[in-house]
């Protein structure tokens, strides 16, 4: 065989694998300069391996640096463009009836109609209950407890939820009046005790307090019963600060208070009651919904879908996780049995996750055939002169653009026919079963031909030239090819269901206790306020929760056990001794561990609120303790420590914006309360006047706090308007019997002052003690998700990538993956809610880049995203499979090292900037430069190998020669992102060496050996691999290039060193 034949045999094999390599160069030389390169890259033939060190590139700000800078810029002047914006009148009006009539239409068309009906029904009643002379006078002079009592634990939730909120309401009640009376009796028991009245309610009241708030700071779900617990005590031992107490005081304020908590749950069984079968049903279905919408956007032709699907998807994902917690958590009446609902959900988040990776819309709908089959050759051709090797991407066009449209078509049907299943889960169709068995038989025979066409491309292509293009298809049509699995796996599971007897099921909870009392339903958590602080603690918590069980668990396949060391695993080098994870560093059973543990929970927020709590309840109930102050009595002050315990919240104290809109609602909730209450009618009260005030004002209200984001706003006008109206109406209902100066306009301001005075040291005692400055936390958070991104990357890098020995990813590790991707998710959700959050804060210290910011948030979900794809192609091959002798890794091994190194460091580097709060430095580690530099290397061992193969090839057999280059070739080729097979060295000239091989041994490589000599199978696994390869490097350049736009949008924030 001549030697011109085996070369051009030779370069004909090579151009298979070499396809990618290339594209991937061209990519890197377009993004950067190429004499620029040459002189970073140059190494003059030195070389330094450092042990825990890497050799860091370092170039100056490149053109991507100035382009985020430049896309900051814009954003804040489009934003400065807006904010300066005057707007005339008729704007104005225009503007507000429009945000009106969608508030309306959206309340009366949705469930949240329901809720305000629900709430203002319960409260109503109560108010009327109120202003009925004979019950009013039954009720007592503090009768306005029952209609605030229906406020603050309102029926508009679910039913499971209402009954359990009311058993804590009436034990905490219980509780707190049952201190207070032991106080009041004490304080009242002798002579001497009445000297010291006052401070021996002080010494019950002050732990009572602290240790009530202390624990419904951290214990949310015990929220109402510790609330109702504060109020009762309160206000057994505020109202009547004398020192000779009547008993009857506490009739008057226990009965209405009680039936106050009644009333919701009558209402709530009574007026469409919510069992939470609707809600789940519900939930479900617009999460099938979603799915379909999306996958009928993969055949859209306008571009920019793919992000909005991406969000809505996330959207769904994170309800249907907290449905499920939901049903976990409460008490629901619901068709579906536990384990259904948990394996359907699964399903659902299945289907979501493989819709979720598929770039959108996809090229392969929308291309024309000949075009394609065109523009391939001519492109070819002009690269590639003297051997013609036609792209792939033309024959994936032609074989798989129908059948692709064909299952796309057949998907959304299949979740048209589960969503129609779900919806009527009570009363399913007599042939439901037929519909789901003909969906399931028309998906899997669109599935089957996909796979047919998979065949005839790998029969009828000899040799693979897979470009960037044929790569970015082929992968749709996988995952499109997998999302229809998953949805025939749902649709498998609702065909079982629908061969069930639907009926009814009493659902308990059954979550782990200790993660039971640290949740609520979404609405409690609603009504609290601060849902955007909260939110991003509790994210936060949960995101760091996961990593550490990442980095705690020992998710590898060596487990070694004492006395079982085999040989094979005393000859395994690892990365990691995982045999670390197991153990016990310290004795965490010492009293001295038990007693820095309860100090240092003690220093947690919890805390903080309570001594914020204590001390402000303190101050305002003083004067009420001390003697010779019958002006607290005579004016009701003592709303004013009942606001401040209902007011504070453990997280946001609330900003100057806060206090001027609360306030505002205030006054005008008192204003409206004062005319009700006939304070312009001669001292005539009228109770239809003032069924007429309270259902005008009470209802905007009541939608304020259940239903809108502004909920504590709402509250303060429904408590502002109760107070004065029936404070006011029961003056005069109960006469010369009381004590209390019976004029209108002093019972208007004495009260309106002691709401305000309440609501603004609520607010106040916040911002000076531990404030919660959202600026500030999103200083934190951003370095924060920054760390978790680098250890995200670090993760693939080193438990997908350059894993152990026989040490492929377990299940284990795969399910942690995927419970720290979600939870990240939720983590990126609170991220941007924080940074918008900052809008309303004072601009004291300079302006807050907002829009640098949101431009980085942007920035950090491509990344993550990114690494998500690159996860999920790593488990297709594996990176050192290729490797053809221990010097070609040993060779690279620094580069891989550089290449990932980089990428991580900057990201540390970066997140330490943020939590220091210091500029950022001019000169960095430039990922991409060592990743091109990765690159390089790899094309030039490629090189000598081809040379070195092409000198020898007139002493060899043909067969063989090919055989080889085409181990060579693939093995070389590595990029940073392909497996190696069983020994991460290479081979071994030690035959000895158990799980290594000779010299002469073949290696049972994917991509080894001719195309056209191995079975189908074969054929497809590797071609597979070439594919996830491909999708893993450009997943890792991405990731690089991107990194660049976050070190500018990272010096646009915080500044660059000088």
């Amino acid at each position: 065989m001549s030697r011109t034949a085996s070369a051009a045999r030779i370069q004909r094999i090579s151009s298979d694998y070499f396809q990618t390599l290339s594209t991937r160069m061209k990519r890197m030389e377009h993004t950067t300069a190429v004499n620029e390169d040459t002189e970073l890259l140059e190494t003059y033939g030195l070389e330094e391996l450092r042990e825990g060190y890497f050799d860091a590139i370092f170039e100056p700000a490149k053109q991507t640096e100035e382009n985020a800078r430049m896309v900051v810029l814009k954003m804040r002047e489009k934003a400065q463009e807006e904010a300066n914006q005057v707007k005339s009148p008729i704007q104005l009006f225009l503007g507000m009836f429009v945000s009106t009539y969608d508030a309306i239409r959206t309340t009366i068309l949705t469930k949240n109609g329901i809720t305000v009906l629900k709430a203002f029904l319960a409260y109503f009643v109560g108010f009327l209950l109120c202003i009925i002379h004979p019950t009013a006078r039954w009720l007592g002079p503090h009768c306005y407890f029952l209609p605030i009592a229906t406020i603050l634990h309102h029926p508009g939730r679910r039913t499971g939820s209402q009954i359990e909120i009311t058993i804590q309401c009436i034990v905490g009640q219980a509780l707190g009046m049952g201190i207070g009376a032991l106080a009041l009796y004490v304080s009242d028991s002798t002579t001497t005790a009445r000297k010291g009245h006052g401070g021996l309610l002080a010494v019950a009241i002050i732990p009572t307090i602290a240790i009530a708030s202390w624990m419904r700071a951290c214990y949310i779900r015990l929220y109402h019963g510790f609330l109702s617990m504060g109020i009762a005590l309160l206000a057994l031992t505020d109202i009547d600060v004398s020192s000779h107490f009547h008993w009857r005081s506490a009739w008057d304020f226990g009965i209405p208070y009680l039936f106050g908590m009644l009333l919701p749950v009558i209402i709530n069984l009574l007026i469409f009651p919510s069992i939470g079968q609707a809600d789940m049903v519900n939930c479900m279905a617009d999460a099938l919904s979603c799915c379909r919408d999306c996958v009928h956007k993969m055949m859209a032709s306008e571009p920019g879908v793919g992000k909005k699907a991406q969000d809505a998807l996330n959207a769904q994902s994170l309800a249907l996780s907290d449905i499920h917690r939901n049903m976990c958590n409460e008490i629901m009446l619901t068709t579906f049995s536990k384990d259904n609902v948990r394996i359907v959900r699964n399903l659902i988040q299945t289907v979501i996750g493989h819709i979720r990776i598929v770039e959108l819309p996809c090229e392969i709908f929308s291309v024309s055939i000949n075009t394609a089959k065109e523009d391939a050759e001519e492109d070819y051709f002009n690269q590639h002169q003297h051997h013609a090797i036609p792209d792939m991407a033309p024959k994936i066009f032609e074989l798989f653009q129908e059948g692709a449209r064909n299952l796309v078509l057949s998907i959304m049907e299949a979740l048209t026919l589960a969503e129609e299943f779900i919806k009527n889960i009570r009363h399913p169709p007599e042939d439901i079963s037929l519909k789901i068995q003909k969906a399931m038989a028309d998906l899997q025979h669109k599935m089957n031909h996909l796979d047919a066409q998979y065949t005839k491309l790998i029969v009828d292509q000899q040799e693979f030239n897979i470009s960037r293009r044929a790569a970015i298809n082929a992968l749709f049509v996988q995952r499109l090819s997998h999302c229809g699995h998953a949805v025939f796996n749902l649709l498998h599971h609702l065909h079982i269901m629908s061969l069930e007897t639907p009926h009814w099921r009493l659902s308990l909870p059954r979550y782990p206790w200790k993660r039971a009392l640290t949740w609520s339903n979404a609405q409690s958590l609603h009504d609290r306020g601060g849902k955007t602080a909260g939110h991003y603690f509790r994210v936060k918590a949960e995101v760091e929760e996961i990593f550490h069980r990442t980095f705690n668990m020992n998710t590898s396949r060596h487990v070694v056990r004492d006395g079982e060391k085999n040989q094979k695993q005393q000859m395994c080098v690892n990365a990691v001794d995982h045999s670390d994870f197991d153990a016990k560093h310290g004795d965490i059973s010492s009293a001295r561990y038990k007693l820095w543990k309860v100090l240092h929970r003690l220093q947690g927020f919890e805390s903080r609120f309570a001594v914020k709590t204590t001390i402000a309840v303190t101050l305002l109930s003083l004067p009420g303790w001390l003697n010779d102050h019958d002006w607290y009595q005579h004016y009701d002050a003592f709303w004013a420590p009942i606001l401040v315990l209902i007011s504070l919240h453990p997280r946001a104290g609330g900003n100057a914006h806060d206090l001027i809109v609360r306030t505002v609602v205030a006054v005008i909730g008192a204003v409206f309360g004062a005319l009700a209450a006939g304070i312009l009618q001669d001292h005539k009260a009228s109770p239809y006047i003032m069924g007429v005030f309270c259902a005008i004002f009470m209802i905007p209200c009541v939608y304020r706090f259940t239903v809108s984001n502004h909920p504590r706003s709402g509250l303060m006008g429904c408590l502002s308007f109760t107070i004065v109206a029936l404070g006011i109406y029961t003056d005069k209902l109960q006469g010369p019997k009381r004590w209390r100066d019976a004029n209108p306009v002093t019972g208007t301001w004495t009260r309106a002052l002691g709401v305000l005075i309440g609501l603004w040291s609520a607010i106040l005692i916040s911002w000076i003690l531990w404030p919660f400055v959202a600026r500030t936390e999103s200083r934190v958070f951003t370095a924060d998700m920054l760390g978790h991104i680098s250890q995200c990357y670090q993760i693939v890098a080193d438990r997908y990538l350059y894993h152990d020995l026989d040490d492929d990813p377990t299940t284990l590790a795969i399910e942690l993956s995927q419970i720290r991707e979600a939870r990240m998710r939720q983590g990126f959700q609170a991220y941007r809610e924080l940074i918008l959050s900052t809008r309303h804060e004072p601009s004291l210290r300079g302006d807050f880049p907002i829009q640098t910011y949101l431009a980085l948030f942007q920035s950090c979900e491509h990344v993550f995203n990114r690494i998500v794809e690159a996860r999920i192609s790593s488990v297709y091959f594996r990176i050192y499979e290729f490797d053809e002798t221990k010097e070609t890794t040993a060779h690279l091994l620094s580069y891989r090292r550089d290449a990932i190194a980089a990428t991580i460091m900057v990201m540390f580097i970066i997140a330490d900037c943020y939590r220091s709060r210091r500029p950022v430095p001019r000169y960095l580690p430039s990922s991409k430069m060592a990743r091109k530099r990765l690159f390089q290397t790899i094309a030039s061992l490629e090189t000598i190998m081809l040379d070195e193969s092409d000198d020898e090839s007139h002493v060899q057999d043909h067969e063989k020669d090919a055989q080889k280059m085409a181990s060579l070739l693939a093995g070389s080729r590595k990029v940073g992102e392909q497996p190696v097979f069983q020994n991460p060295f290479g081979k071994t000239d030690d035959p000895g060496v158990p799980g290594e091989k000779s010299a002469d041994q073949k290696v049972s490589s994917p991509l080894a050996g001719p195309i056209h000599g191995d079975s189908v199978t074969e054929r497809k696994r590797k071609f597979w691999t070439i594919i996830h390869e491909s999708a893993f490097a450009t997943a890792f350049t991405d990731i690089s290039e991107e990194l660049e736009k976050i070190v500018g949008f990272s010096k646009s924030a915080l500044g660059e060193e000088t």
